[in-house]
């Protein structure tokens, strides 16, 4: 007999709260007893490696995976943020931005206290919906913040939404609030507060035939008080891109309008704080000749309004202005020429500081465009009509914001004097016009960004290599050792070359003593050479300095590596040929030595090629890439390499060729033939599909017209092959979701034939996770490595792996195996789950059975199970409650099940 029994599960999220909890020593059982959440897996019995079966679930074998690099370097955030507003709320500044860190783009924002220091080092994410996010606004009410931006989570049109923030920084709309979801697209919002409500202003779509401007209040409480809208402008054509600020008891809101013929003028109308619109036909503030637009607008408070535009009455834009009182009365019939410098002068925004109005654009009259300022006094007078530099910094800088304090004005712009990305930076500015901050401060940061990952093994670890931008100028390479049971092995990432310039596009193999990782590198300058470096199996880096195997001063890209028993074949891109790219290698020897230092051409002329990819078979090399066809697209092509470096297949091996285009080929060698797999375009408007062919060692084709190995309509993103021993496994990036990428795979038997056609789900996380690599390890074992974005202390994408045990098993191994004692704990469904999950196990004898749930530092949270049970299967659910009713937050909790001495554990991933 049985008397107990217990469930454990236990939920973290690295690194948050939980995660610093002293979990392993408080547990009331050892690590090693825990089973990954792989569903399927096995029995126990100490192991700390998990069985599991061959995929018996046919749509989802969820892996466990583990960050590689958990360090952050914070630096500026990948990709693009651009489109900055700033706010302030009496004690700090918010800075808001479109940030396109996940593609297509969201809404983040950072804090900045008043003497610049940046509070949120990983930014705010303000909005992460599907879709587009853009062209955000921030105002504030004294304490919260209300941010506004266009969203397209609904569809092809676009919306406004927008969320309020706390003064700790806190998002109080974590979905959002939905300021007008009207028919047709609304964009471009701008919003304002005034005693009790914000009104938030936007260019509207809704009469399908111009744009009109449209507006709403938004209580305090992010309540819209005017849900159908109210109507500020509806002329004749097309009225956009407004701007509003109060003063005394009206806004004035400004807007870009086309109701006068072929060039756009700027008009305005007040708006009451009921939401009235008390100037119904409009104000016509600037309607000269030539195009006036991006209107901007602040107020004194009190009685006066500035409003500046961009303005081509001169044939260049220059910056002018005009004011406007409080009855709506244009000052300044003519205009004010703020500034006419030579070049171009646009996208104005304007402020008060107290005293003066504080004017900045961004400015071409340096080439690139810089940020420029000047102020204008409250009787319309131009301090200095040249303007003051804010920014000239290398690069672009674009579209600025300003907003002030009373002490300071703070200025954000677009900035991309780092030639990777865009990032929002600034400056402040005292009341006196002196630039405090003179090299400009960066807000949107993020941890280190890690892309590009590449996995060897060397017959006792796995050695992960990628390419980082820890500096926060240049990508550079680095990597870490992982062991078969997931730990890795080295406390800080390996420096495998951090040259100056990029070093992108790693790949890495093993020659039975070390490692060589591949990647091309701007050390040189702007063509891009391909180097690499050998580093040991205990991380040491051989060559510091990096081994040139290709330096022609031509363009080399995207190398490729693999060992074939005596040396490696180093295989890229090469543009030595004017009339086309094409694919070059070389031989490089254990001791680091080129063979071939000129280069042998794989395949010259015929068309562009692209992406290589090479394998090692018992006597040769296979190359795969994909070629351009001449004017059927791209197709795969392949030829096999001695390993002597002849080129055994002088003309290439057309693997498919098939209409429209076959991109990003890869390979695997199951002892007899090779399976090469591709991305492939069917017919619009399906997306890409995953297909594959066989191929045998003497270059023959088996499978002429390839097989579908993935055609669920889904976007798919990268591929990668390994051979277990049994099958081979095809894996990929999908977004079958809808709105992430999860990484999916399948199983190819020898014969060709496809044993999980529908895919299988490996990775899914809240986030996004693409572009895996599959690479074998001891026994029966993969480590699939890929990016991944993290949210946490990073708000970036990290480098992941996911270990798989026991892929492709024997049909008698396709079960979890039960203990001698008859205890079977299954996973349980759904991991990681949101609010309710099932758990079943297994008793071979009617026994008292207990089934807890602890946190990671050992303490019980919830008894599911203490009773008497029959012998047999039960189940039970849990919905992520305390034992007090209460909801527990996101993280990793252990289910425990015991029954008299036998126990068995879970992990169980609770996100909310």
């Amino acid at each position: 007999m049985f008397p107990q029994t217990i469930i454990v599960c236990a939920l973290l999220l690295a690194p948050g709260p939980l995660s610093r909890e002293p979990a392993a020593k408080a547990l009331p059982f050892s690590p090693d007893e825990v089973v990954s959440q792989v569903t399927g897996g096995g029995e126990l019995s100490g192991r700390a490696r998990p069985i599991l079966g061959p995929w018996e679930n046919p749509s989802t074998v969820l892996l466990e995976e583990l960050m590689i690099d958990t360090v952050p370097f914070y630096v500026g955030a990948p990709e693009f943020q651009w489109f900055p507003s700033v706010g302030f709320n009496g004690i700090n500044y918010l800075v808001v931005w479109q940030d396109s860190r996940v593609w297509p783009s969201d809404i983040y924002g950072a804090r900045v206290d008043a003497s610049g220091v940046l509070l949120d080092s990983i930014g705010i994410p303000i909005s992460t919906a599907p879709g587009w996010q853009t062209s955000p606004s921030v105002t504030s009410d004294g304490a919260n913040y209300l941010v506004v931006w266009g969203d397209s989570r609904n569809g092809d049109g676009r919306d406004i939404y927008g969320a309020r923030i706390g003064q700790s920084g806190i998002l109080l709309d974590t979905a959002g609030v939905a300021v007008s979801t009207a028919p047709d697209h609304q964009t471009r919002p701008s919003a304002a507060f005034h005693g009790a409500n914000y009104v938030v202003v936007w260019t509207d779509g809704r009469s399908g035939t111009d744009m009109d401007i449209y507006g709403t209040r938004v209580d305090t409480s992010g309540n819209v008080l005017d849900t159908s809208g109210v109507v500020v402008s509806s002329a004749v054509d097309d009225q956009q891109s407004p701007s509003i600020a109060f003063a005394a008891d009206a806004a004035l809101v400004v807007w870009e309008d086309w109701r006068n013929g072929t060039d756009s003028d700027i008009y305005g109308a007040r708006v009451a704080p009921s939401g009235s619109v008390l100037d119904t036909m409009g104000i016509a503030i600037s309607t000269g000749s030539g195009n006036q637009g991006y209107p901007s607008v602040a107020s004194d408070g009190i009685n006066r309004h500035l409003v500046v535009w961009q303005d081509g009455l001169s044939g260049l834009r220059d910056i002018r202005g005009a004011r406007l009182d409080t009855a709506g009365i244009v000052l300044d019939s003519f205009g004010i020429a703020i500034c006419s410098a030579s070049d171009d002068q646009s996208s104005p925004c304007v402020a008060f500081d107290g005293t003066d109005y504080i004017v900045v654009w961004q400015d071409g009259r340096p080439g690139l465009p810089d940020i420029f300022a000047t102020k204008v006094d409250t009787s319309g007078i131009v301090a200095d009509t040249l303007g003051t530099t804010v920014s000239g910094a290398a690069g672009s800088q674009t579209g600025p914001s300003v907003v002030c304090s009373g002490v300071h004005c703070l200025i954000a712009w677009g900035d991309n004097r780092t030639h990777n990305d865009w990032n929002v930076r600034g400056a402040r500015i005292d009341t006196s016009g002196i630039l405090l901050d003179t090299l400009g401060i960066l807000f949107s940061t993020a941890a280190n960004y890690q892309m590009q990952v590449a996995a060897s093994f060397d017959g006792t670890n796995y050695f992960v290599v990628w390419e980082d931008y820890r500096t926060g100028d240049d990508l550079d390479i680095f990597g870490m050792r992982v062991s078969p049971s997931g730990v890795v092995l080295d406390s800080s990432a390996i420096a495998i070359s951090t040259m100056i310039g990029d070093q992108k596009g790693s790949s890495v193999a093993f020659d039975g003593m070390n490692y060589l990782a591949v990647w091309y590198d701007f050390r040189d300058g702007s063509s891009g050479d391909v180097y690499g470096a050998r580093v040991d199996q205990s991380g040491v880096v051989l060559d510091p300095a990096s081994i040139p195997i290709s330096v022609g001063g031509h363009r080399e890209r995207y190398p490729a590596a693999a060992f074939g028993g005596a040396n490696y074949l180093v295989v890229w891109v090469d543009s030595r040929n004017i009339s086309s790219y094409d694919i070059y290698g070389s031989r490089v020897g254990t001791s680091g030595t080129v063979l071939d230092p000129a280069g042998i051409p794989i395949s010259v002329g015929n068309g562009d090629k692209w992406s290589p990819f090479v394998v090692f078979s018992d006597t040769h090399y296979f190359v795969v890439w994909s070629e351009d066809g001449g004017g059927s697209g791209l197709d795969i092509y392949g030829a096999r390499v001695d390993t002597s470096g002849v080129v055994l297949d002088t003309t290439a091996v057309p693997i498919c060729t098939a209409e429209r285009d076959q991109t990003w080929p890869s390979a695997a060698f199951d002892g007899n033939n090779y399976l090469v797999i591709w991305e492939d375009e069917p017919p619009w408007p399906m997306e890409d599909n995953i297909r594959g062919a066989r191929v045998n060692q003497s270059g023959e084709v088996l499978d002429t017209l390839g097989f579908p190995i993935c055609t669920t309509d889904s976007a798919v993103w990268f591929t990668s092959a390994a051979f277990d021993g049994s099958n081979y496994i095809v894996v990929w990036g999908d977004h079958r979701g809808g709105n992430k990428w999860g990484i999916y795979g399948a199983r190819v038997d020898t014969s060709g034939t496809v044993l999980d056609p529908s895919g299988i789900v490996l990775v899914s996380r809240p986030h996004n996770r693409r572009i895996p690599t599959i690479t074998n390890g001891p026994d029966d074992q993969c480590i699939i490595v890929y990016e991944g974005f993290s949210a946490q202390t990073h708000n970036s994408w990290r480098v992941f792996g996911a270990l798989y045990p026991t892929v492709g098993v024997d049909e008698t191994r396709s079960k979890p195996r039960m203990r001698s004692s008859g205890l079977e704990l299954r996973q349980n469904v759904p991991n990681p789950f949101r609010s309710r999950t099932a758990i079943r196990y297994q008793v071979a004898v009617t026994t008292q059975v207990s089934l807890k749930v602890y946190d990671t530092s050992g303490r019980v949270v919830g008894v599911l199970v203490d009773e008497k049970k029959a012998a047999g299967t039960h189940s039970v659910r849990w919905d992520g409650r305390d034992s007090a009713g209460e909801q527990l937050p996101s993280g990793i909790y252990f289910c425990r099940l015991q029954a008299g001495d036998a126990t068995a554990t879970r992990k169980m991933i609770l996100v909310r």
